[in-house]
C-alpha cells in the first residue's frame, strides 16, 4: 500500500513488485492526490545544485510521467508501466487484474485545442488584472467554470475576464483533468513562488508549448 505517489514509474515498479515475490496473489493500492506533485517537485529541485539543469528537468519529466499514470482512467496499468521501459504488453493478458481493465472505460478522443486556448487567454486576463499577484491552477480552472467564490475572484472584475464561465459545462474533476493534462504537455507551467505572507504557492504561467497552441 502506497500512501504517497513515487517520484517515477521506476520507483513505483520496484516498490509494487515486492508484494508478489512469494508467488502469491497481491494487491497494490496507491493513494494519490495532485498536490503530491508540489511536494515531490520541490524535493527534486531543492536536492539539485542547479534547479534548471537537464538532469533536474529529466527527473521532473519522470515525475510527470508518474502523474499521468495516476490520473489515467483508461489504459491498462501494466501496459503503462511496461511502455515506460520500452516494452509492449497485450492488454488482453491483464485479464482485468488492474482497476482500469476492470472498469472497462472507453477512450473518447476529442480535440481540446480550443479549450486550451480559452484557458490560456483567461490566464492572460487574470494576470493583467491581478498585477503580478499570481493565480493558482485551481483558481484558474474554477474561474473558467464560473466560480463566484471570493477567494478566487478577489482583485478581479469577472465581467471583463475573457473566458470566465466558459467551462461551466464541465465538472470540477473534468476541468482539473484538462488543466493537469496541459501541465503535463508543458502548455501550462506551475512555478513555486513565495507569496506576500511568506508561504510558497504554485502559480501558473504559460508553458514552453503555449505558443504552439495559440498559433
Amino acid at each position: 500500500m502506497h500512501y504517497s505517489m513515487p517520484k517515477s514509474i521506476t520507483h513505483y515498479y520496484q516498490e509494487s513488485g515486492r508484494a508478489g515475490r512469494d508467488g502469491q496473489k497481491a494487491d497494490c493500492i496507491l493513494f494519490y492526490a495532485y498536490k503530491d506533485k508540489k511536494t515531490l517537485e520541490m524535493m527534486i529541485r531543492k536536492a539539485s545544485t542547479n534547479p534548471h539543469s537537464l538532469s533536474t528537468r529529466r527527473k521532473v519529466d519522470q515525475l510527470y510521467t508518474c502523474l499521468r499514470y495516476c490520473e489515467d482512467q483508461f489504459e491498462c496499468r501494466r501496459t503503462l508501466q511496461l511502455r515506460f521501459f520500452g516494452e509492449d504488453f497485450d492488454r488482453a493478458k491483464c485479464k482485468k487484474t488492474c482497476d482500469n481493465c476492470r472498469a472497462g472505460n472507453v477512450i473518447e478522443e476529442r480535440n481540446m485545442t480550443a479549450v486550451a486556448r480559452e484557458l490560456l487567454e483567461l490566464l492572460s486576463c487574470v494576470d493583467a488584472q491581478r498585477n503580478g499577484r499570481g493565480v493558482t491552477l485551481l483558481a484558474l480552472t474554477e474561474l473558467w467554470r464560473g466560480s463566484k467564490a471570493k477567494n478566487h475572484t478577489k482583485f478581479l472584475n469577472t465581467a471583463t475576464l475573457t473566458g470566465y464561465g466558459n467551462g461551466s459545462k464541465y465538472t470540477k474533476h473534468e476541468a482539473d483533468s484538462i488543466a493537469h493534462a496541459m501541465v503535463f504537455e508543458s502548455i501550462l507551467e506551475e512555478i513555486a513562488t513565495d507569496n506576500a505572507s511568506g508561504f510558497a504557492a504554485d502559480y501558473v504561467s504559460p508553458g514552453p508549448k503555449a505558443q504552439a497552441v495559440q498559433a
